[in-house]
């Protein structure tokens, strides 16, 4: 992956896409939208990627599909270090009219927004990677986050009773063992706690009143699995939401963020139906009554204007903010094979011919030793 980056970062238009980020990030007169066009599939991802590899900064990514954003997520976390990317999905399951909390979808998003609440210089390089329907539903603001936030660290002292006391407030249900966000339980001087900022529950061991040790674990097998020095306990943002504190995750963006986007006018088009289709009032996750949707959801005029006060770089054919600059490639989509085998050593032979460098990528060993042992069968390549 390191060597294709490498071909990336060499390419004419990556110095372009440099070029470009530097006028507009020095004040420069020309216009703050880049518009790339004639990359395909995962070109996109690969061409972001070693962008971002070499600027650093929050990104913002705006893939007008679920599946798509989720693909596009995963090529990023396979080219950057895993650890600065996240996917910020909707709360919801399926859509907002079906009113069905999906909690994976609440932790990933949680942590979206604990580390948006972080100042720039502590968070250094971010990438999130969404989707219309996420962008559109409003989030907890940033001081209401840092009001239903608990804070614990190694050595700290701070009492049990304090901590049961917080958490009932937050609505954390006490459990005899936790298996799902929003619960805890206290055996002794050991209190774990399922916090909706992490994939994993907590354990944290105590000495009398001070924080002894604080590990994350496994569920299933109750085997501890990081040890942290520091941690934050955030119960159930959607619920805090629905209370009327809601507002944009695009408020939370640094100033300086960069916008990523494929078909942003499609995604525009998205958000504007979705709320048209939304009923007017939604029942609320807090305290089941019914408040209108606009507590919970932005209309497309928010969401577009909000958008317009940062710089874009966009793909596709066409680009939604008008008088862009624009760098163009030349890459075509993957023809399809059908697990034909033999057309794609063809194919790929053909391209060698060429005078073509090919690379192929897996995340499994065993997939490219496969790969190799069909290839060398075939008369082709």
């Amino acid at each position: 992956m390191y060597e294709l980056l490498s071909i990336y970062k060499d390419h004419p238009n990556s110095q372009a896409f440099r070029d470009w980020n530097n006028r507009i990030t020095t004040g420069g007169e020309l216009g703050k939208n880049l518009h790339c066009k004639g990359l395909c599939g995962s070109s996109q991802s690969l061409f972001a990627a070693s962008c971002i590899a070499q600027t650093g900064g929050v990104h913002w990514v705006i893939i007008p599909d679920s599946e798509d954003a989720a693909y596009f997520y995963d090529d990023l976390s396979h080219a950057i270090d895993a650890e600065f990317v996240m996917f910020f999905p909707s709360a919801y399951k399926r859509s907002i009219n079906q009113n069905e909390v999906d909690e994976a979808g609440l932790i990933l998003r949680t942590a979206v927004l604990n580390n948006l609440n972080k100042p720039l210089e502590t968070a250094g390089t971010l990438i999130v990677v969404t989707y219309p329907e996420a962008i559109m539903e409003k989030v907890i603001t940033g001081d209401s986050l840092n009001k239903n936030t608990l804070e614990l660290k190694v050595k700290e002292k701070i009492s049990l009773g304090f901590i049961r006391e917080v958490l009932e407030e937050y609505h954390f249900e006490e459990t005899e063992f936790v298996s799902e966000p929003g619960q805890f339980s206290v055996r002794g001087s050991i209190v774990d706690i399922f916090s909706y900022s992490h994939h994993l529950p907590y354990r944290i061991d105590f000495f009398d009143d001070e924080v002894e040790s604080i590990r994350s674990f496994e569920v299933e097998t109750q085997l501890s699995h990081d040890k942290l020095g520091a941690i934050s306990i955030i119960p159930n943002i959607q619920k805090l939401v629905s209370g009327n504190s809601g507002d944009s995750v695009l408020k939370l963006l640094p100033k300086k963020t960069l916008i990523w986007s494929e078909n942003l006018s499609y995604s525009l088009d998205r958000v504007k139906e979705i709320y048209q289709n939304a009923p007017e009032k939604i029942v609320s996750e807090l305290s089941d009554e019914k408040i209108l949707r606009e507590q919970v959801l932005q209309d497309v005029d928010e969401v577009k204007s909000l958008l317009g006060k940062f710089k874009h770089v966009e793909f596709g054919k066409t680009c939604a903010y008008q008088n862009p600059e624009v760098v163009e490639f030349d890459t075509a989509p993957q023809p399809v094979f059908n697990k034909n085998f033999e057309l794609l050593s063809q194919n790929l032979h053909g391209y060698k011919e060429k005078g073509y460098e090919l690379c192929l990528l897996s995340e499994n060993p065993k997939q490219i030793d496969r790969l190799k042992d069909i290839f060398t069968s075939l008369p082709s390549v």
